[in-house]
């Protein structure tokens, strides 16, 4: 009897579903992608023709059967017959080929160009293996030195040019011959072909790639039907930690850097969608040259990347995740093929006290961007970014960190780099442009109770864009293959996008006693109560009133949706003043912990201002008697921009100083004093006699004397009762420095010749002028903000000159 074979439980539970219909068709293999060998072509007079062939490419990789159709972007110059054959139908131009099987497609270069005379063409199949370089330590540029083994065809001579038409890159001048190895210099693409013509745009989204080994294990990759690309991170895709602590490091598929003694980093499974949506433009003929990588790149990330200990420094992780190559065929490779790196990355920078801060990207980043150089026939750069951004930024910290500040920055951003040079190994290839673009997250955080200790601290967040396109390692040696001078790439573009709630607090009083009712406005500023990816960001707004032991909490209010001013109500509990003793801070919807600093709480009375002045003092006199005469000239300015705040619990006082009236104290916070002194003294005084020397005597003598200080100090704002004021600026220094000439010449009348002729002496010196600056004049009343006046005023030979402006705010 023949046995009975048991089928697995599942199985039947879907035989019985099925009931007896018949078994599906397998579906028909959906081409994915397309292979073609060559990766492009060029055609030389000796070689007008050249066969393309191609495979198509299941999703899996496997062969599919499928009709390509060839086309040709300029069948005039390059043509293309339905077997994949290229001829060249004029000695010089270019054209793009491309293969095309259901949606897959792929587009290759083929140029047709005029080798200079006695150049050797040389195919794929006599070319032996990868060139190997003579010194792997060696920068790649002109003058370097590679060995390529040839077969089937006849050693070259030394000195002649020999250059290859298919897929391998190889060319250069013939600098040794050992029987089937030959040694190559590279040369400038101009020692290469005596007349050449491209003009071309290749789409990179579909050209030939390599994905890195780590990334293959790390990533389970899944291509998408509009040519995107989706990453997922394995849940044990990585270590968490560097190994140990070293400046360079590799991380699973990231690429490290850090300038910090150890680092430890954390990240969350991630996973991320790419969009390769690049184009590579070249035209290259006697008129213009160049060579643009421009597009949409961009990456859709889902990525945490958390500290787990403390840092001072900064850490960079990278990982590529697709190495594009630029089909440029044959020797021209070496100068305009390129690979085409692309992928992301994060920075994390600061000073970071303890573990657990981090940051959370759900975000798009990218940017339509251009690079490379254009002559026509002048060179420049091309460099133009614009953002691509949407999606959310949140920062990652612990519950509680009382007594700490955390100073960090947080950088996610898509990469794509430009090497140029040969395709299939990276020995010949140098890295000529480099850019990047992201989302950044930066953030100042502490405690209230520190922020409020803290004078010079206040917690904010904020993400920005940030993009840049610059010149890579090797960019002048590039440059130099293709014959082309232009200056070096360099552009940093920034935007904010959003920020923490700011804004300012105010008091409805400056003074108030127990049971007084006291009413704080809080207002934030319109642009900042929205936060990318979150909306409105304001949840609430506190009033804290500082004591010597603790904040204690005045009052509380909860925010509606747009609302940007606040009033906040406040029984007082105490006699005192406003001066700095409250303090604001605002609760946010995308962290409600620890709050955010809005400020110290001021008075509706005025709280500062600025101060400008300028004392003019102008001093000239002249005498004369006969032949002698004596003339003197000194000119001096002494100046101050000042920024004042008004000192606490002053404003308003009355007392008796000059009859009664108000009293504003200020301290100078900022500004400058300024100090500038000419001197210009003339004597001439004939027939002077010294010893047995008789001579007329001439005397010179100028100098320049200058400074300037940060100001600092005291001012004063006195309103008097009889309807005056006066401005004062109490003494300060201003450290200068004079360089000058003394100079005496004698003219000899007499006999002995032993007798002076011209005397100079050159002096400088270092001293401090003092600032004392006054100012009056005459006021409307207390209410009054602004305070301008002009006196001049003369003493003798001296006219004096004041002027000054004091606003208050």
């Amino acid at each position: 009897m023949r046995p009975i074979r048991r089928l697995p439980h599942a199985v039947l539970v879907l035989a019985a579903a099925m009931g007896c219909s018949e078994p599906a068709e397998p579906a028909d293999p959906v081409p994915a992608r397309i292979e073609i060998t060559p990766s492009g072509a060029l055609l030389t007079p000796s070689t007008p023709s050249q066969r393309l062939t191609a495979r198509v490419l299941d999703a899996s990789g496997a062969v599919v059967e499928a009709p390509i159709t060839w086309e040709s972007s300029a069948p005039s110059t390059i043509r293309v017959e339905g077997d994949g054959t290229v001829t060249a139908v004029e000695p010089l131009g270019s054209a793009v080929v491309t293969a095309q099987a259901g949606d897959a497609r792929v587009e290759v270069l083929v140029v047709a160009a005029s080798p200079v005379p006695g150049a050797v063409v040389v195919g794929d199949d006599q070319v032996v293996g990868q060139p190997e370089p003579r010194d792997e330590t060696a920068p790649v540029e002109v003058g370097y030195r590679y060995d390529v083994t040839l077969s089937g065809v006849e050693a070259p001579a030394v000195g002649t040019v020999l250059l290859g038409n298919g897929e391998k890159a190889v060319g250069g001048r013939v600098a040794e011959v050992s029987g089937s190895v030959v040694t190559l210099e590279m040369v400038p693409l101009d020692e290469v072909f005596a007349a050449i013509d491209i003009g071309a745009s290749l789409d990179l989204s579909r050209a030939p790639y390599v994905t890195p080994d780590a990334v293959e294990s790390a990533f389970h990759i899944e291509p998408q039907a509009d040519g995107s690309v989706t990453m997922t991170m394995g849940p044990a895709a990585f270590p968490t930690s560097a190994p140990e602590a070293r400046a360079e490091f590799e991380v699973g598929p990231f690429e490290c850097e850090t300038e910090l003694s150890a680092i430890q980093i954390g990240l969350a499974q991630s996973s991320l969608t790419f969009t390769p949506a690049l184009t590579y433009d070249i035209e290259w003929n006697d008129a213009t040259r160049r060579i643009v990588v421009g597009g949409d790149p961009q990456v859709t990330l889902e990525v945490t990347p958390t500290l787990s200990a403390a840092i001072d420094g900064s850490l960079t992780c990278k990982m590529t995740f697709r190495e594009i190559h630029v089909p440029v065929p044959g020797v021209l490779g070496l100068a305009l093929g390129a690979v085409v790196p692309l992928g992301a990355g994060f920075e994390v920078a600061g000073t970071v006290p303890i573990g657990g801060v981090g940051a959370t990207f759900t975000s798009t980043v990218g940017a339509s961007v251009r690079m490379g150089f254009e002559c026509d026939p002048d060179c420049a750069p091309v460099q133009t970014v614009t953002p691509i951004v949407e999606g959310s930024v949140e920062p990652v910290w612990p519950t509680a960190f009382e007594g700490i500040q955390i100073e960090a920055s947080f950088y996610a951003f898509l990469f794509a780099d430009l090497e140029a040079g040969a395709r299939f190994t990276d020995r010949l290839r140098v890295e000529a442009i480099e850019s990047k673009a992201g989302l950044a997250l930066a953030a100042e955080i502490a405690s209230e109770q520190t922020q409020a200790d803290d004078r010079d601290f206040a917690g904010s967040y904020g993400a920005s864009f940030e993009a840049s396109i610059g010149a890579g390692a090797d960019f002048e040696s590039f440059l130099e293959f293709v014959s082309v001078s232009v200056a070096e790439l360099e552009l940093r573009y920034e935007a904010e996008l959003a920020s923490s709630p700011r804004g300012t607090a105010k008091a409805d009083r400056d003074a108030f006693a127990v049971g007084d009712d006291v009413r704080f406005t809080v207002t934030l500023e319109p642009d900042t109560v929205d936060f990318f990816g979150v909306g409105y960001n304001v949840r609430a707004v506190r009033i804290y009133r500082r004591t010597d032991e603790s904040l204690v909490l005045a009052n509380e209010v909860a925010a509606t949706a747009g609302q940007s001013e606040f009033e906040v109500p406040w029984v007082a509990t105490v006699d005192g003043t406003i001066g700095d003793d409250f303090i604001a801070f605002v609760e946010t919807e995308l962290r409600s912990e620890p709050r955010i600093e809005v400020g110290d709480v001021t008075s509706s009375d005025l709280q500062g201002g600025s101060l400008t002045f300028q004392e003019l003092s102008r001093t000239h006199w002249e005498w004369s008697e006969g032949e002698a005469r004596q003339e003197y000239t000194e000119e001096r300015t002494m100046s101050g921009s000042l920024t004042l705040r008004l000192v606490a619990g002053v404003a308003g006082a009355r007392g008796g100083w000059k009859g009664g009236g108000t009293y504003k104290e200020f301290e100078i916070v900022g500004g400058t004093f300024g100090f500038e002194e000419t001197y210009d003294y003339f004597e001439f005084s004939p027939d002077q006699g010294w010893g047995t020397c008789t001579y007329d005597e001439t005397i010179e003598d100028h100098s320049t004397t200058t400074g300037s200080a940060p100001a600092s100090g005291d001012a004063a704002l006195y309103l008097v009762n009889d309807g005056t004021y006066e401005v004062d600026v109490s003494e300060a220094l201003v450290s200068v420095v004079t360089e000058g000439v003394w100079t005496a010449r004698y003219d000899f009348l007499g006999e002995d010749t032993s007798c002076r002729t011209e005397v100079t002496d050159e002096y400088n010196d270092t001293d401090d002028a003092w600032v004392d600056f006054e100012g009056e004049g005459t006021t409307d009343s207390e209410e009054q903000t602004t305070f301008s006046g002009s006196t001049t005023e003369t003493y003798g030979d001296t006219t004096v000159t004041t002027t000054w402006t004091l606003t208050l705010n």
